[in-house]
């Protein structure tokens, strides 16, 4: 089949590149800024495409590379085509295949395919993409195609609900996102310690990757550490007296997050007086 993309930034270009080097056939490349477009059909060796017309027209699977909000707009442009038969992906982690209004009645097969990966560079992000397990959604047809092609490169694929879309992408944020916010946040109090930023960043990276290796070999109850975990209230409350606004305010919910993974991992003891701590302060 010739796959072609809508859109030449970082998750497109990376997608077709990740495509044709497993020997799959990208038609091409259409984009609102030529030279993104030019650039991703010169690394996947396809066609630069200078309307949706032509590359609908040599494309059998088309993936929509937008932005979320721009999805909808090139749905409504392709639907007003002879497009009955193709497939039409879009990549995007928040929204499900329902944008494509009316696709049944066009005889056009539709899914999402999102990898659980961060793209963030889209000359090397192809490189990744091996690693990258997906999650699909749609109809039956369009999934199982995809899903064929995503297991041939020896993706792991996971069908989920198109309900639980939202869900599913805030799952990503959180594990993703999210923790360069902590992390973030971290480097800034140890800046007002007097470390500058390479320093901060070379002294947490042992701490950050260590625990994360530890997350992920023993699971996140039993890799717990930390004040909360030890029920140590002196500590915590000396943290809330040094910390304002939203930084206290983000310490407060994740701290009490903690505790229930503490009860978890230590149901003999009993957080109740850290809670009502975390409550006052």
């Amino acid at each position: 089949m010739r796959i072609g993309f809508i859109g030449a930034g970082k998750v497109g270009c990376s997608l077709g590149k990740y495509l044709k080097e497993n020997g799959y056939t990208v038609s091409g490349y259409l984009s609102r800024n030529y030279e993104n477009s030019k650039f991703a059909s010169e690394f996947t060796e396809s066609v630069c495409f200078g309307d949706l017309y032509s590359l609908a027209e040599k494309s059998d699977i088309i993936f929509i590379t937008v932005r979320d909000g721009e999805i909808l707009g090139v749905w409504k442009e392709l639907s007003l085509m002879n497009i009955k038969g193709k497939i039409i992906c879009h990549c995007s982690g928040a929204l499900s295949c329902d944008i494509f209004t009316d696709a049944i009645n066009k005889g056009v097969f539709v899914c999402s395919a999102h990898p659980i990966l961060a793209v963030s560079d889209k000359y090397n992000g192809y490189k990744n993409f091996a690693k990258a397990f997906f999650t699909l959604e749609g109809d039956s047809y369009a999934r199982g195609e995809i899903k064929k092609i995503l297991e041939s490169m020896g993706n792991k694929v996971k069908i989920i609900n198109s309900e639980k879309k939202a869900l599913y992408h805030i799952s990503c944020v959180f594990q993703s996102n999210l923790i360069n916010a902590l992390i973030y946040s971290g480097i800034c109090f140890l800046k007002e310690c007097g470390f500058n930023e390479e320093e901060a960043y070379f002294a947490v990276k042992p701490l950050v990757m260590g625990n994360i290796k530890s997350v992920f070999e023993k699971g996140v109850i039993n890799a717990l550490t930390g004040p909360v975990e030890r029920n140590d209230t002196d500590t915590v409350i000396k943290h809330m007296g040094v910390l304002k606004d939203m930084d206290k305010a983000a310490y407060k919910i994740l701290s009490n997050k903690l505790s229930d993974i503490a009860s978890l991992k230590n149901p003999d003891i009993s957080y109740d007086e850290l809670k009502k701590v975390l409550e006052v302060l």
